[in-house]
């Protein structure tokens, strides 16, 4: 049993778009490239095993919308995306991602077709990725121009914490990041510092983002990473 409750739908307000949950349709094509430079790697019979580089990881994308066999959409976006994990010792390992994106043509674009951040309007948060903000409200910002964004974060592994007997104890370890997304409509920042392997498995983080629209804005985030628990291979 509960409470009648009112829920809204999860719709963008892009071109306050009414009908954004109205029936479209896409012909697109997607085509990406990675280049690693200087990638090592040793072959065995019918097997080639990768075994990382020094240098950063590149991706090229380029999304067609077709406005033919009547397809609803008509644009052209190109994006560059730059990343990288680096081991940097004691002071733990650190890793960023940087890239942007231009629409060359946006002659038609339906809402979920523009290019989208990852936003975040709650306390819980996944952690999934560095690419993310957490301050960034849900659509508000996506864009059909051109935009430019950077992540990078820090996890100590213990570098700190270590030196505090009860963080020590508990094996906790401590992280800290910045984030920043330009379009044309805004410039907005993220810092975050916390710690990490809380009771093995949860994170937790205070954030505090600017930008010119909103001002400051500050928040707590938590929520479970399992990946802290497992070893992954990295590239």
């Amino acid at each position: 049993w509960a409470d009648d409750q009112r829920f809204t739908i999860n719709r963008t307000d892009i071109l306050n778009a009414d009908n954004v949950l109205a029936g479209n349709q896409a012909l697109l094509l997607h085509v990406s490239a990675g280049i690693r430079f200087k990638q090592k790697y040793y072959t065995r019979p019918h097997q080639k095993i990768i075994t990382g580089s020094k240098y950063p990881k590149m991706r090229i994308e380029y999304t067609k919308g077709f406005a033919a066999l009547g397809s609803d959409v008509n644009f052209d976006l190109i994006e560059l995306q730059i990343t990288d994990k680096v081991k940097l010792g004691l002071l733990g390992r650190f890793s960023y991602q940087s890239g942007g994106g231009y629409f060359i043509n946006n002659a038609r674009l339906q809402p979920m077709d523009y290019r989208h951040f990852s936003a975040n309007q709650t306390i819980f948060s996944g952690f999934a990725s560095v690419s993310r903000f957490e301050l960034l409200p849900y659509y508000v910002y996506s864009t059909a121009d051109y935009y430019a964004q950077a992540h990078a974060e820090q996890h100590f592994q213990g570098f700190i914490t270590n030196k505090i007997p009860i963080l020590r104890s508990l094996k906790m370890k401590e992280t800290a990041g910045a984030h920043v997304l330009y379009t044309p409509d805004i410039l907005h920042y993220e810092f975050h510092a916390g710690l990490e392997r809380i009771l093995k498995i949860i994170r937790a983080e205070w954030v505090m983002g600017y930008n010119a629209n909103s001002g400051w804005q500050q928040g707590v985030r938590i929520g479970v990473t399992l990946q802290n628990t497992v070893s992954i291979p990295e590239d």
